[in-house]
């Protein structure tokens, strides 16, 4: 049997960003990934790299907002509580960690993570065939309660160092013309960029190509405090290190090796729609909680955040309050409330303190982890990858990132 260096359960964008990270330490590796098709989260979600989001989902007034509207069926977020004991204990871990007090102590470490991230995505993309597009994102607010709040994170914003801009009325609407007049005013983070998911994910794969396997994972085998083997639908492949980058499954396999890792699924949609009106700019719509990209000849519209044990199909209640909300922004874009006939769904995954799972993981002194970027997963995957090639290669986590991890919850 072959033995590679570092093998990697999952091949979405944290487990492919982690492999090329691996390989350019010169490191043997192999790829585990269940689905061919493309059908995760890296493939269809709004592909934005986000250093203005340095809140983490876990902030003050969340759960509150989350309960609130829990008892709507077209709310954008919600906390649908079930009958589980590990569902509720992440529950109750959100809420001990959804306040003023983890948002200063994650803001700047997930701003950092972000930058470094997005300057990886420029560098690269030459290098392995995809495009980045550094057009800023444009966060809109049509009531005063969306303003003040995004005047607020601007303000944090500019403390933290970046340099936002600030459109109202003609001046909006000059810069984004697709913009409607319901619009009261709108937040430019020139520090954003965005790229197209599938071509992003495709470019690595080929890059990868002889690096992945297309076959479910079935189990790890164990000798003692090192893992030496992956057992698959199809065989059994040993290696040196491994690495569980799978997103939500993480937990499940994460759990039969006996770590306890908070993690649930939120799940969220996304639909693409031609681009009949130009937009140039990537903007997510505040009170609707709904992101809007352009990519190429289409428009991607994706949101809501369902946070559940086992959250089956389509919710077709949030997909009529996603859609409905659009036209108050984009009003060549109204919808009514039409459910479109071909969404995507994803279960992302989410860690109860709002940061990612990053480093080494357990008792098994070779097992790494990198999962729980929630939203973020496309934006902070290179990182990922480069802080877990690090570990590895190091056997350490780079100064400054122990707050991401895996164990921080370790009873």
């Amino acid at each position: 049997m072959k033995r590679y260096d570092v093998i990697i359960a999952g091949g979405g964008a944290i487990g492919l960003w982690t492999a090329w990270f691996m390989q350019k330490h010169g490191l043997d590796v192999l790829v585990i990934e269940r689905d061919r098709a493309g059908n995760g989260c890296s493939w269809g979600n709004a592909g934005m790299i986000v250093p203005s989001h340095f809140i983490p989902l876990a902030a003050p007034g969340v759960v509150a907002k989350g309960l609130r509207w829990m008892f709507s069926a077209e709310s954008p977020f919600s906390i649908t509580p079930r009958p589980d004991p590990a569902l509720m204990d992440w529950l109750l871990r959100f809420a001990g960690h959804s306040n003023s007090r983890n948002v200063e102590r994650s803001a700047r470490l997930l701003l950092n993570l972000n930058l470094r991230s997005r300057d990886l995505y420029g560098t690269m993309s030459s290098k392995l065939g995809y495009k980045l597009h550094r057009k800023g994102l444009l966060i809109m607010f049509t009531t005063p309660h969306g303003e003040r709040e995004e005047n607020d994170t601007l303000r944090k914003a500019t403390r933290l160092g970046l340099e936002p801009e600030y459109y109202k009325g003609s001046a909006l609407r000059d810069f984004e013309p697709a913009v409607g007049e319901e619009v009261r005013g709108a937040v430019h983070y020139t520090s954003d960029a965005h790229t197209d998911p599938a071509e992003m994910m495709t470019a690595l794969r080929k890059n990868l190509e002889g690096s992945i396997i297309y076959d479910p994972l079935i189990r790890f085998n164990t000798n003692g405090n090192e893992i030496i083997s992956a057992v698959t639908a199809g065989g059994e492949y040993a290696a040196g290190n491994f690495v569980v980058a799978a997103g939500v499954w993480s937990g499940t396999l994460l759990r039969n090796l006996g770590i306890s890792l908070p993690l649930v699924g939120g799940k969220g949609y996304s639909f693409m729609v031609p681009a009949h009106t130009p937009i140039s700019t990537p903007a997510i719509l505040s009170e609707a909680r709904v992101a809007v990209t352009p990519l190429g000849s289409e428009i991607r519209f994706g949101g809501t955040m369902q946070i559940g044990k086992g959250l089956p199909g389509f919710t077709r209640g949030k997909l009529r309050g996603m859609t409905g909300s659009i036209g108050r922004y984009l009003p060549s874009y109204e919808m009514n409330g039409r459910v479109p006939e071909k969404v995507w769904a994803g279960l992302r995954p989410l860690s109860p303190d709002g940061l990612p799972y990053i480093g080494q993981a357990g008792r098994f002194s070779n097992l790494f982890v990198g999962t729980g970027h929630a939203m973020m997963g496309i934006s902070l995957a290179p990182v990922t990858g480069e802080l877990l090639a690090a570990a590895v290669t190091q056997r350490t986590m780079p100064e400054g990132w122990q707050q991401l991890s895996p164990g921080r919850f370790a009873k």
